[in-house]
Parts: structure tokens; C-alpha cells; sequence
């Protein structure tokens, strides 16, 4: 054999050798790939660089029953932005109704992770803004999907993941979710503070026929009133991701301010006519709140009940709140009178009108008897519009009364 037939074939051996070595490495790591997470789960877990595997890992029948997604001891945040992808992708093609969950439960504790503040979360990998901000549309997404699925544990595990990142958008399909109810909800408690946080009231004061005789039917309706309530570390809507922006508005805690249509506002002014006084008194609060200066001719009638109405502060706090031409003649005889047990609110709420007007009625009480008028009449008196010489003369009264 001469010199290049004998090159061509230690050539040809060679090749022959190492695309052998290559394919049994290949159907070896494809075995690994594809069995691995089953044979050697907690192994995988602990050493996998890839997101793919270790969530397969995680979601084993060995390891499946044995964990519940929730311990700090899970760090799944270790695969950063790309379990995602995974998550949707498994979710989409599980056909077991339990491992469909197991991946949702999987999901809530991932954005459990990415919004903690919890100290033992320490070991969680601090995730760059940019892959922060596309897992948690992931995640959002992943919700969506579960609270499509028309199974209630699914829909209750989306609004939690929703609830944890500041998903408001989501807010339309938990509405239509309460809407179909056929029966008291399981998850009342998560349902009112999702749609708290959403400022969805039209959502809440659908709940409230299912409550109809019971205590919690308070507790909704002063979610109403919160939703109305201002708050200053409401994220509403949470921003654009911006990559020069370090701030995570989902991790921010705070609310959407509601804003309620004509529908909605009449609903809730119907419900100062309840025969529940706790319910009267918040619904009183929400207009008061959400200026609802249309409830002023119920607001007024309430006043004429007297004062054995037992929310009658609240009353007399809305219509300072509501501003209304009515409300100073309705306050100041309120303010004039001595033994009007809720004079300190009547004086707040006329100064809450800011009327220049009421400053000599106003100072007058910066001499009265109670000291607790009198500090209600200082507080009222720097809401209002005062000239120089205005300002001087309650500092001198207010000074009197500080050192007599």
C-alpha cells in the first residue's frame, strides 16, 4: 500500500473513530438532557446551569410531592429571566391536571421571589433590571393563561402571581372570573385584595351579594372606600420597562386609585340607604373620598337624622370633603354650637373648604374652652388662603393659647 493510499485510510479510520466518540457523547448527554432530572433530581437541582432541566428536576414525581414551591431553600430565581420561557412552555403541554398546578405553584413562588423583601431571601440572585422586567411578563403571562383555564385552583393561583407583580391589567378577566361565580368564592380574601390593589370597584360590589348577611360584607365594601382613598405609594400603572430605571414598581407596595364611572357611582350611593349601618358608613367615606358630589341630597338628609346617628362624623367629614355650595351652610351652625358632640370634625371640614370667608368664625375658636377645638381651629385655619397680616394674627392667638 503506498505512502497516500495508506494517509487516506488512518484518515478515513479517524474520522470514522471520532464520529462515533461524538455521537455516543451526544446520545449520552441526550439521555442526561431528557433523564437525568428524573433519575438524579435534587443532584440537578443543585449543579444545573439551564433552567430547562432543573425545572423538570423540580416538577419529578419524586421531588414533586415532596415540595411545595414556597421555602426560601428553593432559590429557583438561580436561572434568572430563562425560566420563563420553561414555565410557559411546561404549563402549555402538561396534559396531568397536578402537574399542571405544581407548575403554576412553581410560578407563584418564582414571582414570590422576584418581589420579596423577605431578609432569608439573601441567597436569591439579584436579577438584572432588564431580565427582571421579561420574567415578570412571563410570569403575567402565565397567569393569564391559568386564569383562562376555567379550573378555580388555576384561577386563584393566577391572581395570586397577578396580585405579587402589580398585574392591574389582569383586573378585566378576574371581574369576568367573579361575574360567572356560582357561589360564595373560595379565595374571598385574595379576590378582595387583588381587586383592592387594581381599584377595581365594580369588581368588588359584585362580590358583596354573596355576603349578603354577613360580616365580611363590611370588609369589601371598605376595600371600596380604599380604592378611593389616595395613596402615596400607589404605582398606577406601573411604568414602561425603562433599562436606565433601577426601580421594580411591582415590588413597590401601594395601589391603582380607582376611578369609577357614572354606574359604578350610583352603585355605591345606593348603598347609603342599607340596613346595615357599618355598610353606611363606609359607603358615606367612598363618596366623601371620591368627591361623589351627586350623593350630597343623601349626605344632607342623613345630617337632619340628628345626632344619634351613629356615623355622623363621617357624614359631616364628606360633605367638607365634597365642597359643594351647600356644604358651609350646612358646617358653621355645627361649628357654632357648643354642644355639638362632633364639633372638632364640623371644623376641620369647613376648613378643608378653604374658604376665606370662615377665618373670622374660624379664629374665634382659637380662644374657646376646648383645647381640642383649639387645635382643630390652628389645623383648619392653615388650610385657608390667608393675607400676611391674616397669618400674623392667628400666630399671636396660637401663641396665647401655647403659653398662657
Amino acid at each position: 500500500m503506498t505512502a497516500p493510499a495508506l494517509l487516506r485510510r488512518r484518515l478515513c479510520v479517524l474520522l470514522l473513530w471520532c464520529g462515533g466518540v461524538a455521537m455516543v457523547s451526544g446520545g449520552a448527554f441526550a439521555v442526561a438532557w431528557i433523564k437525568l432530572p428524573e433519575w438524579k433530581p435534587e443532584w440537578v437541582i443543585d449543579h444545573s446551569p439551564w433552567a430547562d432541566p432543573g425545572v423538570r428536576a423540580l416538577l419529578a414525581p419524586g421531588t414533586r410531592t415532596m415540595r411545595h414551591f414556597d421555602s426560601p431553600s428553593d432559590p429557583v430565581l438561580r436561572w434568572g429571566d430563562g425560566i420563563g420561557p420553561v414555565l410557559l412552555a411546561r404549563y402549555q403541554q402538561a396534559d396531568d391536571p397536578s402537574l399542571r398546578l405544581d407548575i403554576l405553584r412553581l410560578a407563584s413562588s418564582t414571582a414570590d421571589q422576584l418581589t420579596t423583601d423577605d431578609p432569608r431571601a439573601a441567597p436569591y440572585p439579584r436579577l438584572r433590571e432588564s431580565a427582571a422586567w421579561r420574567l415578570r411578563e412571563d410570569l403575567l403571562r402565565l397567569a393569564a393563561m391559568a386564569m383562562a383555564s376555567g379550573e378555580d385552583q388555576h384561577i386563584y393561583t393566577g391572581i395570586m402571581m397577578a396580585r405579587l407583580l402589580r398585574g392591574h391589567d389582569l383586573a378585566p378577566e378576574v371581574r369576568r372570573f367573579v361575574s360567572g361565580l356560582k357561589g360564595r368564592p373560595a379565595g374571598n380574601d385574595l379576590l378582595v385584595e387583588y381587586l383592592c390593589d387594581a381599584g377595581d370597584m365594580e369588581g368588588l360590589l359584585d362580590l358583596m351579594p354573596w355576603y349578603e348577611g354577613n360580616l365580611y360584607r363590611a370588609d369589601i365594601m371598605n376595600a371600596v372606600a380604599r380604592c378611593l382613598r389616595p395613596d402615596r405609594t400607589a404605582v398606577a400603572p406601573p411604568p414602561a420597562y425603562d433599562p436606565d430605571a433601577s426601580m421594580r414598581p411591582w415590588a413597590v407596595s401601594g395601589r391603582r386609585r380607582g376611578i369609577p364611572d357614572a354606574a359604578v357611582r350610583q352603585r355605591i350611593i345606593a348603598l347609603l340607604d342599607d340596613s346595615d349601618d357599618t355598610i353606611r358608613s363606609l359607603a358615606v367615606e367612598a363618596c366623601g373620598s371620591g368627591r361623589f358630589t351627586e350623593a350630597m341630597p343623601k349626605l344632607v338628609r342623613l345630617m337632619d337624622a340628628g345626632r344619634s346617628l351613629s356615623f355622623r362624623p363621617e357624614v359631616i367629614e364628606a360633605i367638607g370633603l365634597l365642597a359643594t355650595p351647600e356644604s358651609g351652610p350646612l358646617l358653621r351652625p355645627l361649628v357654632a354650637l357648643p354642644s355639638e358632640p362632633w364639633r372638632g370634625h364640623a371644623v376641620q371640614a369647613l376648613g378643608a373648604l378653604r374658604d376665606s370667608a370662615d377665618f373670622p368664625l374660624l379664629l374665634t375658636l382659637l380662644a374657646d374652652e376646648d383645647p381640642a377645638i383649639v387645635r382643630h381651629a390652628y389645623i383648619a385655619l392653615s388650610c385657608l388662603p390667608l393675607t400676611p397680616e391674616q397669618r400674623n394674627q392667628v400666630a399671636v392667638l396660637w401663641a396665647e393659647q401655647q403659653n398662657p
